[in-house]
């Protein structure tokens, strides 16, 4: 665990498990007529994700350099099969499509706490300032969109140009994804030499690339899969 101040850790756990009740509570409340199908394996399999992670992350393996493939494309390359497996499958497909759509893009509302989060890390040193609002992360600017794109599809608003906005927030968690871990100590660091990226393989801070960033990508992947 990272020598940080343990409101920053605290603040971590907290936003972690909101992103994990609130995925959760979209699989129990589903479109009307469906049935909470799957939730308790969902929450279970979730959970147990979660408790892997800091297993790794405690025990150091996420720190070793000496590997020639660096240990956190685990984290992220078994999210991506399962979210191409509930995408191509016509069964998990219509599952997936049962989620409640206003659920799915106030999820992103989160964005917010997260870029304060990394703003509070880089200012313990802990996370390149690069990741941040005041670097290359304009992932904040999907937080504060949220609402407005969630209200203009409670009143039924259904422009293409929606799906911009999605596509857009995926782009944008897949560069801080990515560029926060090619900043990770290692044999892949190609950023940021001086000043690594410690938070994203200790824990708690783990859970931000191997969980909640693939949620919330995740959400996105849904919301374009729906036909409305």
């Amino acid at each position: 665990m990272l020598e940080v101040s343990f409101g920053i850790t605290m603040f971590s756990v907290a936003l972690s498990l909101a992103t994990y009740v609130w995925v959760v509570v979209l699989i129990a409340f589903r479109g009307e007529g469906h049935q909470p199908r799957y939730l308790n394996l969902a929450s279970i399999l979730l959970l147990l994700w979660l408790m892997f992670q800091s297993a790794l992350a405690l025990n150091r393996w996420y720190m070793d350099r000496a590997s020639l493939w660096p240990h956190w494309l685990f984290a992220v390359l078994f999210p991506i099969a399962l979210m191409f497996l509930q995408s191509t499958l016509s069964r998990a497909k219509r599952w997936g499509e049962s989620i409640r759509s206003t659920g799915l893009i106030w999820i992103h509302v989160l964005r917010l706490p997260i870029a304060w989060l990394m703003v509070w890390l880089a200012s313990e040193q802990q996370l390149p300032i690069r990741w941040t609002y005041f670097g290359w992360n304009f992932d904040i600017v999907f937080g504060i969109t949220a609402p407005i794109i969630g209200m203009m599809w409670q009143r039924g608003y259904r422009a293409k140009w929606l799906r911009i906005w999605h596509i857009a927030g995926i782009a944008s968690l897949l560069w801080i994804w990515l560029g926060g871990l090619l900043s990770a100590a290692g044999a892949w660091q190609i950023w940021d030499i001086n000043a690594p990226n410690y938070a994203f393989v200790h824990f708690p801070f783990v859970w931000l690339p191997s969980a909640v960033f693939p949620l919330l990508v995740w959400a996105h992947v849904l919301s374009l899969q729906k036909k409305h």
